[in-house]
């Protein structure tokens, strides 16, 4: 039986994941975060990363520390193509008032509506 992962842990690998993309802008010289093209940029570079890292490793730098992984339903690894919809689709989980992330804490498989949409599931690694 797969141990998957919950709202708590996603979260708080989430909260690591985001800390570290902060950081990584709080160190270029001139950067103001309040500047709309720094916004632009980190939207992508935002994007860029969790597509990278999940299509590269099926997990962020958050979830492997917290020893979580992404696979697709079937138990197969998530391809690019995957990470990108998922991606996207977590924009959905975000802008219905955050209802598709909060899923996760009542949803058997605890699937978000990002991961119903690009059939994957969060699992112990």
């Amino acid at each position: 039986m797969k141990k998957y992962g919950g709202f708590w842990k996603r979260l708080l690998a989430y909260a690591i994941d985001t800390l570290l993309i902060y950081i990584v802008f709080w160190l270029i010289p001139g950067v103001d975060m309040e500047d709309t093209w720094v916004n632009v940029a980190m939207f992508v570079a935002w994007t860029a990363y969790f597509v990278w890292m999940v299509g590269t490793y099926g997990a962020t730098i958050g979830k492997m520390v917290l020893k979580l992984k992404i696979v697709k339903e079937n138990g197969k690894r998530v391809s690019y193509s995957d990470a990108l919809l998922r991606e996207l689709a977590s924009y959905l989980s975000l802008f219905v008032l955050g209802i598709g992330f909060l899923s996760i804490g009542w949803d058997p498989r605890k699937q978000g509506w990002h991961d119903k949409i690009a059939k994957t599931i969060v699992v112990a690694a």
